[in-house]
């Protein structure tokens, strides 16, 4: 194991010797586990970068509410509710899209038309 020494504000300090204190271990330890933390979610974030896109956040929740709609995923509803939209509103895009929004199980449709 190597060493490493850093510099730290008053506050940081008292931080990590009250959250030391509170877990019975050593500052240190909370540092080296934080420091830990931080590493492993950078090598998560950095498989899961996408390329510079010039796509509006509000496009991506769009994008992404369609495609897990199309793949059954999620209901209308949840769908509407990520992409920031009403219903109809989420409808009449799925519709502009070649998506039928309205999902009827082939046994329901059966029975409905032998009862018709």
């Amino acid at each position: 194991m190597q060493t490493i020494c850093i510099q730290t504000d008053e506050d940081m300090m008292a931080a990590l010797n009250k959250l030391a204190k509170y877990r019975s271990v050593t500052p240190e330890v909370i540092a080296q586990e934080a420091l830990r933390q931080y590493v492993n979610h950078d090598e998560a974030d950095l498989l899961l970068q996408l390329p510079q896109l010039s796509i509006s956040a509000d496009d991506v929740k769009l994008l992404l509410a369609v495609a897990l709609f199309r793949e059954d995923k999620i209901s209308l509803g949840k769908g509407a509710e990520i992409a920031g939209f009403s219903e109809k509103t989420f409808a009449d895009i799925l519709i502009r899209k070649g998506i039928y929004p309205i999902r009827y199980e082939a046994d329901h449709l059966k029975e409905d038309f032998l009862n018709a």
